[in-house]
């Protein structure tokens, strides 16, 4: 396993009356709260592919965490926001990896809006070295929670769908990268794990792909 160095790429936003800034990195950063936020970690994903049979490298977790690391690195978060899915199946070495990669952030606090995956207990991820766990959660006029859904009266941020484009090349095949999808009054962040797939065929309507 070779760590790499992140090449970061920032986009600004304005969401209902928020500046949010969108990153390359499939996270993005709310300066006002000094939060990072990211959505569909699946922690533990590697493993339990690995044990139903599938071939996949056991780093790969790693270049999730790696990522992360980074990230907190440049911008020095008070807190780390994940909105939801932040392990996949369960608990596994993968999952307890989490635990020891807080260490070296012994103030950082780290709130995740439980998501479809996260079946565990909420005592199981404070016990894990997790601040909070939330339904859903309110600050100002965002609304965050895992599953997208179209309220009037709220700007809704979340993830699950793992929102992608498709780009044909000249050899006729199709490149597929993760991305924001921002609709007036929604924000659907794309999943931070590399090992997810990519949800490029979703029709959200009147949509714009960052």
């Amino acid at each position: 396993f070779k760590k790499e160095k992140m090449k970061l790429i920032e986009q600004p936003l304005r969401f209902g009356t928020q500046d949010l800034t969108l990153t390359n990195q499939r996270a993005l950063y709310w300066k006002r709260y000094d939060t990072l936020i990211l959505s569909d970690l699946h922690l533990g994903k590697s493993n339990h592919l690995r044990k139903n049979g599938f071939a996949v490298p056991s780093y790969m977790h790693r270049l999730d965490l790696d990522r992360l690391q980074q990230l907190i690195l440049y911008y020095d978060p008070l807190r780390v926001l994940v909105v939801g899915d932040f392990i996949h199946s369960g608990t596994n070495q993968e999952v307890q990896d989490f635990r020891t990669f807080l260490r070296s952030f012994p103030a950082l606090e780290v709130h995740l809006i439980q998501g479809n995956h996260d079946k565990l207990s909420a005592n199981y991820f404070l016990e894990l070295g997790l601040t909070a766990v939330y339904n859903q959660l309110k600050i100002d006029d965002l609304l965050f929670v895992h599953e997208p859904e179209n309220l009037l009266d709220s700007y809704t941020i979340s993830g699950h769908i793992h929102p992608g484009v498709s780009f044909q090349l000249p050899t006729k095949k199709y490149f597929k990268l993760p991305c924001f999808a921002i609709q007036e009054k929604q924000l659907i962040l794309p999943a931070f794990s590399m090992l997810t797939g990519l949800d490029t065929k979703t029709k959200l309507g009147d949509v714009t792909y960052y």
